[in-house]
């Protein structure tokens, strides 16, 4: 008798001359395209009401912990005289590039902004919490800080922002920093690669615009030799990861910057853009490896080709 539900054995010689056929032509019903989407959206719609009279409807799951203690700690402060208005949590950022034009800068910040409230998309509860978040801009020459100088803005906060560092308020353990470098990235971006050849891994968003993040802990060398290796106190941060990923990591203190060098150090600008996978990873080293492999190729026939002129 056989058995229902159980399929039978195949033999794998068959199977093997089947596949050296090549491809070959769908069944008749599978043929028309049209046939074919009927097929695949009434397979899904049975899917999707056996699965309701099983489990019950789809429940959203509930917001994430951070955010709970975040608005807790929210509604403390604005019960306590903070005003709605004004009170914000996030970062401190310090302006210390100053060549551009008026024009300039503000086409650059509507962009910056504009990714950094790109956040939250996948974040239960985050509507709660959102309008609150903000930046703390402060210009370098305000408070007498030269172009380029992150030394001097560390050392202006860490005088000036004096409070312990807790959720739902100003970070004020690191800030983050606006140089050339983050300028240049809004200014003049790179363009998205296409999808890598498999066994590559998709990178889209790699080459957004980005922020610089400042530690103000100092740790012992050995510890960052063993944990950090090349960690020199800061980090470059997706901008659109600042908020919804970088401050709930820090305000928690379920990680240090320290920790996420490990992560940025792999891309190929050196920017954190979230825990990769291992094909990202590979793509990103295949890149590097090739971009050395040219470069030091052209430098070669360079050193070449002034060895070979004539000695004044």
């Amino acid at each position: 008798m056989k058995s229902v539900g159980i399929s039978e054995p195949k033999d794998l010689l068959a199977f093997v001359e089947q596949m050296k056929k090549g491809p070959q032509p769908a069944a008749p019903r599978f043929r028309d395209q049209n046939v074919l989407l009927k097929h695949y959206h009434e397979g899904n719609k049975n899917r999707t009401e056996l699965r309701e009279a099983l489990r019950g409807a789809p429940k959203r799951p509930g917001e994430e912990q951070w955010i709970t203690i975040l608005k807790e700690r929210m509604n403390f402060y604005l019960a306590n005289g903070r005003d709605h208005d004004t009170h914000r949590w996030g970062f401190v950022c310090y302006r210390v590039t100053y060549k551009q034009s008026d024009a300039e800068w503000r086409n650059f910040m509507e962009k910056f902004e504009a990714d950094m409230r790109k956040a939250g998309t996948w974040v239960e509860g985050w509507d709660s919490i959102s309008d609150m978040m903000g930046l703390e801009m402060i210009d370098g020459r305000d408070v007498g800080i030269a172009e380029g100088d992150v030394e001097a803005a560390k050392r202006h906060f860490k005088s000036a922002y004096t409070m312990l560092p807790t959720l739902g308020r100003m970070w004020a353990q690191d800030f983050l920093v606006i140089d050339a470098q983050s300028y240049s990235s809004y200014a003049h971006p790179e363009p998205e690669q296409d999808r890598p050849p498999p066994p590559f891994g998709p990178c889209f968003g790699d080459r957004g615009g980005f922020v610089r993040l400042v530690d103000t802990v100092s740790y012992p060398q050995e510890m960052l030799d063993e944990t950090s290796p090349g960690y020199k106190g800061e980090i470059k941060v997706l901008s659109s990861l600042v908020f919804e990923e970088l401050y709930p990591v820090l305000a928690t203190f379920a990680a240090r910057p320290r920790a996420l060098w490990p992560l940025a150090r792999l891309h190929p600008r050196e920017v954190y853009v979230g825990h990769s996978t291992a094909a990202q990873e590979s793509w990103w080293e295949f890149c590097r490896i090739d971009t050395v492999a040219m470069t030091s190729g052209m430098f070669e026939q360079m050193r070449k080709k002034k060895a070979a002129l004539p000695k004044q």
